[in-house]
């Protein structure tokens, strides 16, 4: 599994990558050369839309999703060791429905394409189940491997 994360920990640094050099064209060619380029834009959405679903669940493989430690604080060890699987069950239940809904909606769209890239939409709609599943599996691979979130890892 340490495998799997290290490709998605790479595929997101590219997405970053591509995405920074995909607006970065854009705005020369709206700005610079007063011609916008369609493609590059519906490019940078597309990218954006997989590093947001491949992106959540690196960080669920490492403890750094969104949690809530209000309750969890007043909880003895014990306690928070149940908190974190009621938490991880009814997320992976989320999870799945979330990935049941994003096939079928993948498959709704069968044969229609993005308008600039001819990309098509079942692909785009495609990130959706995809990254809910791999989601579902940090999720299991941090509740198997669990590490404690150093506070400078952790936003706010």
């Amino acid at each position: 599994m340490r495998v799997l994360f290290s490709v998605l920990d790479l595929c997101v640094k590219a997405l970053v990558i591509v995405i920074v050099g995909l607006v970065a064209f854009q705005v020369f060619m709206r700005f610079v050369m007063n011609d916008p380029s369609a493609w590059s834009e519906e490019a940078a959405l597309i990218a954006f839309v997989y590093l947001v679903f491949l992106g959540t669940a690196l960080a669920a493989s490492t403890g750094l999703n969104l949690t809530a430690d209000m309750i969890s604080a007043y909880l003895s060890p014990r306690g928070r060791i149940w908190a974190q699987w009621i938490v991880a069950a009814v997320t992976i239940l989320f999870l799945g429905f979330v990935c049941f809904t994003g096939i079928r909606m993948s498959l709704a769209v069968r044969g229609a394409t993005t308008t600039a890239l001819n990309f098509p939409m079942s692909l785009l709609y495609a990130a959706v189940p995809m990254g809910a599943f791999l989601h579902a599996v940090g999720v299991i691979h941090w509740l198997r491997h669990p590490r404690q979130v150093r506070p400078e890892e952790q936003l706010g």
